[in-house]
């Protein structure tokens, strides 16, 4: 059936953007979006800090040295649904996870990128509280400070890069009658460490240099480098790799794929992997 007119409705911006909060991401998933990616952009060297200032103000900055966006890329970037490149490898795909995974917890989403053979860096911002106030997709083009530079040229060494930065970060910690005390920034540190725990396991490919699967990358946590975690100990002497069936299967695009399940013998005397897991979760 054919309609007889059409109308173009389009979203309201403060209602869909706050919305959008509410798309079920915890923490460790949520950077982790952002940490992809880094990876996409073949960055060798991703920093991830997490910090709170005297007030108790939290605020959490990735940087990489991948290859960076211009104007243009930075753009689509910041737009939700963004265009994709059609690279099977990316690890995203729907346009939506750096501002969704990012606004989940953080009202102010600040990036900052230079592309490959770009001379000078852009700093976008999707301000939520803006947004509500002008009732409009209105993205915010700011000068980057002083601090910014020096961070983003230490990153990039004068190439190309990205930073992005969450801040007014208000849905990670509960509220403190001292939001700057003891207790919140014990909660921050077991946050953090939590974090660090998972960019061990999720990334582990990327972190162990005798993983052939996926090239070396390093990935710091408030300064300190992550060393990968296997939890099928493959790297134990003793460890023994099972292959138990071959499987076929085919994907949405109709390509054949086909691969090995394998069961994984941990010697005794190595700490359970499961066990390992609950400590973090603990």
């Amino acid at each position: 059936m054919v309609a007889s007119k059409a109308h173009i409705l389009e979203p309201d911006p403060s209602r869909l953007v706050e919305g959008l909060r509410d798309t079920g991401y915890v923490f460790n998933t949520a950077l982790a979006d952002i940490i992809d990616n880094s990876l996409d952009a073949n960055a060798t060297v991703i920093k991830v800090n997490i910090d709170m200032d005297i007030t108790g103000e939290v605020a959490t900055g990735i940087a990489d040295n991948g290859h960076g966006m211009n104007e243009e890329e930075l753009l689509n970037a910041m737009k939700y649904g963004s265009r994709s490149k059609e690279v099977p490898s990316r690890l995203g795909k729907f346009g939506l996870g750096l501002k969704t995974a990012s606004t989940a917890f953080c009202r102010r989403l600040v990036v900052i990128s230079r592309g490959t053979g770009e001379k000078e860096s852009n700093k976008v911002v999707w301000d939520l509280d803006h947004i509500s106030e002008v009732d409009k997709w209105e993205l915010l083009f700011e000068e980057t400070t002083e601090e910014e530079d020096m961070a983003f040229e230490e990153i990039t060494e004068g190439s190309a890069g990205t930073i992005i930065r969450w801040e007014k970060i208000d849905r990670l910690l509960k509220d403190y009658s001292d939001p700057g005390g003891t207790h919140a920034r014990r909660a921050l540190k077991k946050t953090t460490d939590e974090f660090k725990n998972h960019v061990a396991l999720v990334y582990q490919r990327f972190l162990d240099p005798k993983d052939t699967r996926a090239r070396n990358v390093a990935i710091y946590v408030n300064g300190e480098s992550v060393s990968a975690w296997d939890p099928f100990c493959k790297g134990e002497k003793e460890t023994e790799i099972v292959a138990i069936k071959k499987m076929y299967a085919t994907m949405s695009d109709g390509r054949k794929i086909e691969f090995n399940v394998c069961a994984n013998i941990i010697p005794q005397g190595i700490s359970s992997p499961m066990k390992k897991l609950q400590e973090w979760q603990d």
